[in-house]
C-alpha cells in the first residue's frame, strides 16, 4: 500500500472520526505474514473472522514474517518501477 493509496482509501476503510485521528497522529504500515503452520495462526484467523484482529494476545511471529513501514515502502517503490 503506497501512501497515495492509503490517502485515497483510508476514509472508506475507517470512517471520518478515525480518519481525523490518523491524520493528526500519523500511521505506520506493517505486513504480518501468518502461515497456517504457526501456532498463532489459529488465533489470528479467529480474530480476523470476528473483525477484531488486535483482540488476541499471541503475536509470536518470526521476524522474517513481520515487515515494517520502511520495508513496505521499499516494496511499493519496486512495484511502481515494474509497473512503469
Amino acid at each position: 500500500m503506497s501512501d497515495e493509496w492509503i490517502r485515497q482509501n483510508l476514509q472508506d476503510a475507517v470512517g471520518a472520526k478515525i480518519l481525523q485521528s490518523i491524520r493528526r497522529e500519523g500511521y505506520s504500515r506493517h505486513i504480518l505474514y501468518v502461515p497456517f503452520y504457526l501456532p498463532s495462526a489459529v488465533e489470528h484467523e479467529a480474530a480476523l473472522m470476528k473483525g477484531d484482529e488486535h483482540g488476541h494476545k499471541d503475536h509470536q511471529l518470526p521476524p522474517t514474517h513481520h515487515y515494517h513501514d520502511a520495508e513496505v515502502e521499499q516494496a511499493v517503490q519496486r512495484k511502481k518501477v515494474r509497473l512503469q
